[in-house]
């Protein structure tokens, strides 16, 4: 099963990257995500404020004592700085002399300042990427929808200015224009896009406030800026199996829908089961048809185990040609639209079936397992992965690769 992908330009050789989260806080946890198989880490984001404020201790710190005197420094209390943006590049750089996998850091911030300048430090430090977080909600009635996008994309500037490794801007839904905006952020020196909608009107707009043909619109004209400029574009289509408001989901329009992005450029379809509601049946039924309609596309499925049927999905999507799978560490994950869904398919329990089927993923069994020990301990309560609570079965190989299957023609 080739497993291999990009996200931002690098190539991993699967898409087991530990978020940005408590996990990546600790080094020895972070060296046993590795040896489990991470193929890369995001840490979590330094915030402007966290630089402001380091600033602002500093002229504090260089100020207490300017009314005092000189024998005040012997008993006064000594002005204490706040950990902040020193602790974390330090962090950073720990982190990278740690892991032989690729370290991307993350930036936060709402407003143009000389926050943006420590994007080049994080480089400095040995990020192999860095993820821009910027999230702007307009309060000022004074200010046009221009001026706030104007500062957002300078600031995207200022931080491409200061490296050379690629950036990933994440932003809001708070747009009127989005392919106008996405633009405008390509041309300040965005790598990737990916497009979102869903199969079914009442999803799309509960989810982005569009309909269909809005979103597919607005699709359009972020993939021509994405095919103008070389940037990758993914398309990935929602409740393909089913929508919790409207029920089943004609193959046809989810073929249609497919169609419509790869004619945009989609380098890859991802398929999703948001809520939970696909079966094995549907799933090499669809995953059929798009490999009539579409024998040369990227497609990868995005199954959930609301229902307990994630794995035998696999395993029919499997049997028809489909390889690519998203799952999560300990099954965690969901959607506010399926309430007490228990999330993602777990990425042990998928390991494991694989490895017991024969199926090689590169991925260490036993170090995924551990992970998943500690998240749990991290979240405080059970997860609902099953290899988590049963163990390895007795007949895998040690260390939990997969089984050889000897076929006798008796």
């Amino acid at each position: 099963m080739n497993l291999t992908t990009k996200y931002m330009g690098i190539h991993l050789p699967h898409p087991l990257i530990v978020g940005a989260s408590p996990l990546s806080d600790d080094l020895d946890l972070v060296k046993q995500l590795e040896d489990a198989g991470a193929a890369a880490f995001v840490l979590r984001s330094l915030y402007e404020e966290e630089i402001t404020d380091e600033q602002m201790s500093d002229y504090f710190f260089s100020e207490s004592y300017g009314d005092s005197f000189a024998e005040a420094s012997s008993y006064a209390p000594e002005p204490q700085l706040p950990p902040g943006p020193q602790e974390y590049l330090e962090h950073l750089h720990r982190v990278k002399n740690t892991v032989n996998v690729p370290v991307i850091a993350s930036l936060n911030g709402s407003t143009p300042g000389g926050w943006t300048s420590y994007a080049r430090l994080m480089e400095e430090a040995g990020a192999n990427a860095i993820e821009l977080h910027i999230y702007h909600s307009a309060s000022d009635p004074a200010r046009t929808s221009a001026e706030v996008e104007s500062e957002m994309v300078q600031m995207v500037s200022e931080v491409k200015k200061n490296v050379k490794i690629p950036v990933a801007v994440k932003l809001s839904a708070l747009f009127t224009s989005f392919a106008n905006f996405a633009s405008q952020l390509d041309a300040a020196g965005a790598d990737a896009i990916q497009v979102f909608l869903s199969a079914s009107e009442s999803h799309n707009r509960s989810n982005v406030n569009m309909s269909i043909g809005q979103s597919l619109a607005q699709a359009a004209e972020i993939a021509a800026i994405a095919s103008a400029v070389g940037c990758m574009f993914d398309g990935v289509l929602s409740v393909v199996f089913g929508c919790p408001f409207e029920g089943d989901v004609p193959i046809d329009r989810v073929l249609d829908l497919c169609g419509r992005l790869l004619e945009l450029g989609a380098e890859q379809i991802t398929l999703g089961d948001t809520t939970g509601m696909a079966h094995p049946r549907l799933v090499q039924s669809l995953a059929l048809a798009f490999r009539a309609q579409f024998p040369r596309a990227g497609v990868r499925l995005h199954l959930h185990s609301a229902r307990g049927a994630g794995l035998a999905n696999v395993l029919a999507a499997l049997e028809v040609g489909i390889d690519r799978f998203d799952a999560s560490a300990g099954g965690i994950g969901g959607c506010p639209f399926a309430p007490g869904a228990p999330g993602n398919i777990c990425s042990e329990d998928l390991i494991h079936m694989l490895h017991e089927m024969g199926i090689a993923t590169g991925v260490d069994l036993p170090g995924l397992l551990s992970c998943a020990r500690m998240l749990e301990d991290l979240l405080g309560h059970e997860l609902p992965g099953q290899t988590l609570k049963a163990g390895l079965c007795k007949h895998l190989p040690a260390g939990g690769g997969p089984r050889e299957w000897v076929t006798s023609d008796e």
